[in-house]
C-alpha cells in the first residue's frame, strides 16, 4: 500500500485497494502450503463483480459511492480468493477514512502563500561547508509551524531546542531530504520548540504538495510532528497531502538539496554514508 500511495495512485484510491488485496494475496500465496485459489463456490458473475467494480465506481462523481466501494472491496476479493478478509477490509476502510478528508486548498504551483519570515540553514557534509539553504515561511497559513520551525533555527526558545548539529538522517533520491532530528542521529524522534518540546498537532494541511522545494513537517506516532522536517524534491508529491504538513519553501540554496539528494546512502534507512549536519 505504501508503494502504491508513493507512485501516485492515491488519487484513484479504490484502484489502491483492488490493487493491494492482490499483494496480499500473492504474499499470502507464497507462504501457503497449498496453491490459493478461488474457491469453487466462485463463479465468473464473482469475479466480474469483484474486478468490474473499480470501472463503475470511478465513472461515478458520487464520493460516497467510492467510499462504499473502498469499504466492500476488500471483503469481496477476499470471499472470491479465499483469503481471510480483515487485512483487505481494514485496508479499504482506511482508504475510505482517508478520502472522507478535506482535499488542500492551496496550490503553490499556481500562487505562492505569502512568505512572513525567512530562515536559513547552513549544511556541511563530513566537516566541510555545503552552502546555504534560505527557507520562507508560510506564516499566515501555517503560524504554528512555521514559528515552531523559526525557533529551532534560532534557538530562542524554552527549551533550549535547535537545528545546530542535527543531521540529514534520510535521503531518498527523488524523492526526499529528511533532517533535522534534534537529539537523535537515528531520525526517530526529535524536539519540539513550543510547550515542552513534545510532539504537536499541526494546525492545517492546507497546502498541496505541487512544488518542488517545499518543506514540511515529518510525521510521528499518531500524525504529531517535533522538529524533524523534509525538503520535498519534485514537483509532484501528492502522496503527502492530508498526511504531511507544508509550511515554507527553499527560496535560495535548492543547489545544495539536489547535491544531498545525491549523495551515497546505507540501506535500508538511506542514511547518508558521509555525514550531514545543519
Amino acid at each position: 500500500a505504501s508503494l502504491l500511495r508513493v507512485t501516485g495512485m492515491r488519487s484513484h484510491a479504490w484502484h489502491m485497494a483492488l490493487c493491494a488485496s492482490c499483494l496480499v494475496a500473492a504474499a499470502e500465496a507464497l507462504a501457503a502450503p497449498r496453491p490459493l485459489r478461488a474457491p469453487a463456490s466462485a463463479t465468473p458473475t464473482d469475479l466480474r463483480a469483484a474486478t468490474g467494480a473499480s470501472c463503475e465506481a470511478s465513472t461515478r462523481e458520487d464520493g460516497a459511492s467510492r467510499q462504499q466501494w473502498l469499504r466492500e472491496s476488500g471483503a469481496r476479493w477476499a470471499a472470491v480468493l479465499g483469503m481471510a478478509s480483515w487485512n483487505s477490509a481494514a485496508l479499504a476502510e482506511s482508504l475510505a477514512v482517508e478520502e472522507e478528508k478535506p482535499k488542500p486548498r492551496i496550490d503553490p504551483s499556481v500562487e505562492l502563500p505569502e512568505v512572513t519570515k525567512k530562515c536559513f540553514l547552513d549544511v556541511s557534509i563530513d566537516g566541510e561547508a555545503a552552502g546555504r539553504v534560505v527557507i520562507g515561511l508560510f506564516g499566515k497559513v501555517s503560524p504554528l509551524l512555521a514559528g515552531n520551525f523559526e525557533a529551532l533555527c534560532t534557538g530562542d526558545n524554552e527549551n533550549a531546542a535547535s537545528y545546530a548539529g542535527s543531521p540529514v538522517y534520510r535521503i531518498l533520491s527523488n524523492f526526499t531530504v529528511q533532517a533535522g532530528s534534534i537529539g537523535d542521529l537515528t531520525g526517530r524522534s526529535g524536539v519540539a520548540a513550543i510547550g515542552d518540546g513534545k510532539p504537536f498537532e499541526p494546525d492545517t494541511f492546507d497546502i498541496k504538495h505541487s512544488r518542488a522545494g517545499l518543506v514540511s513537517m515529518v510525521r510521528g506516532p499518531g500524525g504529531k510532528v517535533d522538529s524533524r522536517f523534509f525538503v520535498q524534491v519534485n514537483d509532484d508529491a501528492g502522496w503527502a497531502d492530508n498526511r504531511y504538513a507544508a509550511f515554507g519553501l527553499v527560496l535560495e540554496g535548492m543547489e545544495v538539496i539536489d547535491r544531498l539528494e545525491n549523495l551515497e546512502v546505507s540501506p535500508p534507512q538511506n542514511r547518508p554514508k558521509k555525514t550531514v549536519r545543519i
